[in-house]
């Protein structure tokens, strides 16, 4: 039978040791297999896989695509819900679906599709009547009036893009009341029955849960046990689990720096929490768990407001967040979204990705590094200097395992002010390899703290003791 690797880390934030899921590293930790489980027993992302660098187009529909490769595309506010193609009992209009996926196949992106925005001609009528909170136009958050609807929506679907869309999440955001007001029985109860529609027409369509998002506490909390019992109970049908792990809009700090660290606080602690209720419920290590939309600075939870964050530390907020992905087993990480910070879809968060910025610079960094496996060795990274007010001093990656006798070779995300951080850790390096795989800057001559010109450009690879040629080949 195949099998999945549980590999315990060497260490972590906090005291007590956790177990990361999926990553298949070098480390000399204990390592034990554990069974697949019957949706699926071939591992779904494979390591150093593009695929764990997914992104939102929402402009796709009009032919927009990022400059920077990306692995997978999640359709969400791109033209395509349940509402705008099923417009009708019976009536389904392909046209814009039909021109993204088309897009994505094109560039050898992989497709989600995330079902969600119930027709107001398919919605349960008191639901409908009641008009609760739907921010996407009447009856959007209701349920179904017959299950059926959806059935028949799904299978339509997965036979017309059989083999063109890979996978499939069953509801987007189902713990919050904007988008689903029905009960977590009757979600569960689309989840199998669209689950095994799509099958019916595209075997090889993976499966992923609801989502859920986890920065409204009490709703999450109340949600997931109980969508995880059902789960459970019916043997896990699904390939993966999606969490949407946004932080809170804002966080009070002395800096935007500290604001941006605690902002990365934030997200690992949400997570943790649902990594405690996946294990509570004994969710196989075979079901893989997505990070399905993401990016910092949104507002909310209630009127907590909206954080821009400056220039200078968007990288590192990105960047950050694909690293931590990979630390806690999180196998795909979708960033909403591409796109101008003018766009309405991009606006209200903190960190923007388009053509030119520093995001988009930091995502396509990150990927080139996932495709010449330098993911492989320790967690966490460093984030610059992290003063004793704003976060606790962490670890560099030490990524040498992956090149063994190549000296010491560190990933650093995070520009610093700190001159006594750059003393302690850098001075006197032989090399600086940055910012890829290439060039390898000879910084021999430095006898203080790196050049503030090089240090903004993160993420960066430091190295000492080794050669431009062997870090650059494997």
């Amino acid at each position: 039978m195949n099998q999945r690797l549980r590999i315990t880390r060497l260490f972590d934030r906090n005291p007590n040791p956790t177990v990361a899921l999926g990553i298949i590293a070098l480390l000399s930790g204990l390592l034990m297999t554990v069974p697949a489980s019957q949706a699926d027993a071939q591992q779904t992302t494979p390591p150093n896989s593009m695929l764990q660098m997914g992104m939102h187009v929402p402009q796709a529909k009009d032919g927009v695509w990022p400059d920077v490769p990306i692995g997978s595309i999640r359709l969400w506010d791109t033209g395509v819900s349940w509402r705008e193609i099923n417009t009708a009992p019976g009536v389904y209009d392909w046209s814009t679906l039909d021109r993204v996926v088309s897009l994505a196949n094109s560039k050898g992106a992989a497709v989600l599709y995330a079902f969600g925005n119930t027709p107001e001609w398919a919605a349960e009528p008191k639901c409908l009547a009641a008009q609760g909170g739907a921010i996407k136009g009447a009856g959007a958050n209701c349920p179904p009036s017959e299950i059926k609807h959806f059935v028949d929506f799904a299978s339509a679907l997965a036979e017309r893009y059989s083999g063109r869309i890979e996978s499939y999440e069953m509801w987007n955001e189902a713990n919050i009341g904007t988008f689903w007001r029905g009960t977590v029985n009757e979600l569960f109860d689309m989840t199998t029955a669209g689950a095994n529609a799509i099958r019916a027409k595209a075997p090889k369509a993976k499966i992923v849960s609801a989502s859920v998002t986890t920065r409204l506490v009490s709703s999450f909390t109340r949600f997931l046990p109980e969508y995880l019992s059902f789960l459970k109970a019916a043997n896990w049908p699904i390939h993966a689990f999606a969490v949407h792990t946004y932080p809170a809009g804002y966080f009070e700090g002395p800096s935007p720096r500290a604001q941006a660290y605690r902002a990365i606080d934030a997200r690992t602690q949400s997570f943790r929490q649902a990594r405690a209720l996946f294990d509570q419920f004994d969710m196989p290590w075979s079901v893989e768990v997505w990070d399905t939309e993401l990016n910092f600075g949104l507002a909310g939870p209630g009127a907590t407001p909206h954080t821009d964050y400056p220039e200078t530390l968007q990288a590192t907020l990105l960047s950050y967040a694909y690293f931590e992905s990979h630390y806690w087993g999180i196998a795909r990480t979708y960033w909403f979204a591409w796109g101008p910070k003018d766009q309405a879809s991009v606006v209200k968060f903190g960190v923007t990705t388009d053509n030119g910025t520093t995001g988009a610079k930091a995502f396509q960094r990150v990927g080139e590094w996932i495709r010449a496996g330098l993911w492989d060795g320790e967690f966490p990274i460093c984030l610059g200097s992290a003063p004793a007010d704003e976060r606790q001093s962490q670890p560099c990656v030490n990524i040498s395992k992956t090149y063994p006798g190549s000296g010491s070779a560190f990933i650093v995300v995070g520009p610093s002010e700190n001159q006594d951080f750059w003393n302690r850790w850098y001075t006197g390096l032989s090399q600086v390899f940055w910012p890829t795989l290439g060039p390898c800057l000879d910084s021999s001559q430095i006898t203080g703290p790196l050049p503030r010109e090089l240090v903004s450009q993160t993420p960066f690879i430091l190295a000492t003791e080794v050669t431009c040629a062997g870090l650059g080949a494997r």
